[in-house]
């Protein structure tokens, strides 16, 4: 009970509700009473999820006044305050995890790191490479990673956790939030369509940030074996 209230008050009440049309402020359990905490208890004793409470609207949102093309527009998931009561109760488990389990070089969404850290790193690195003089030579790469969310794929998803360690059941969790959902458009405030997705998390959901971190994790770890191997081989030269 207490840790379903913790995820009710960690929801913003002003978000935009999901389909049942109600806001986080509404789902209190003095006020729903034992239907709220039985729903959401049952999902981690059985690990299934209805997919009617798993039904999330997509909406468009323009980034300017001019926009005529989709690259011009941020989707917005909006689901159930149900959904996201459960996905605040994982997070609030695995963030404190999250500093043992993912690279000192991540640090967004990392308890006790700062993502400005990186910032001032990326600054020196620079400055260096403009006073650095002789015939070393030094690249930086950077990496754009547009619509990231979008094309994460479950298989890789599912495997990274499974390296890191994390129990089967959990996994079956959010398997359940992340896969068995379906997608309607809302267009002028109307739903449109029906169809489910086979890959990518949701933007908005407070799980996809912390799924997202997990899976860049064995990036940088590739990249960190990379760099602490004496003369790899890329593309027929040689790194040090």
């Amino acid at each position: 009970m207490e840790e379903i209230k913790n995820a009710i008050f960690d929801i913003n009440p002003n978000k935009t509700p999901g389909l049942d049309g109600f806001g986080a402020e509404f789902f209190f359990p003095e006020l729903l009473g034992d239907e709220l905490v039985h729903c959401i208890q049952d999902f981690f004793l059985h690990g299934k999820l209805l997919k009617e409470i798993n039904h999330t609207f997509i909406t468009l949102i323009p980034k300017s006044s001019q926009s005529y093309s989709t690259s011009h527009f941020r989707q917005i998931s909006l689901r159930s305050t149900i959904c996201k009561i459960i996905a605040k109760i994982l997070v609030n488990h695995l963030q404190p995890l999250l500093a043992e389990t993912i690279s000192p070089f991540q640090s967004a969404f990392i308890p006790g790191r700062s993502i400005h850290d990186n910032i001032l790193i990326t600054h020196e690195i620079m400055h260096k490479f403009k006073i650095t003089k002789g015939k070393l030579a030094w690249a930086a790469v950077k990496l754009d990673m547009e619509k990231a969310y979008n094309k994460l794929k479950w298989d890789f998803l599912f495997t990274c956790l499974t390296q890191v360690g994390f129990h089967h059941q959990w996994i079956r969790w959010i398997k359940e939030c992340a896969t068995i959902v379906l997608y309607s458009m809302l267009v002028n405030n109307s739903s449109h369509g029906l169809f489910q997705p086979s890959w990518g998390i949701r933007q908005g959901d407070p799980l996809s940030p912390y799924l997202f971190i997990l899976c860049m994790n064995a990036f940088c770890v590739t990249l960190c074996k990379l760099a602490s191997t004496p003369k790899s081989r890329v593309g027929g030269r040689h790194l040090s």
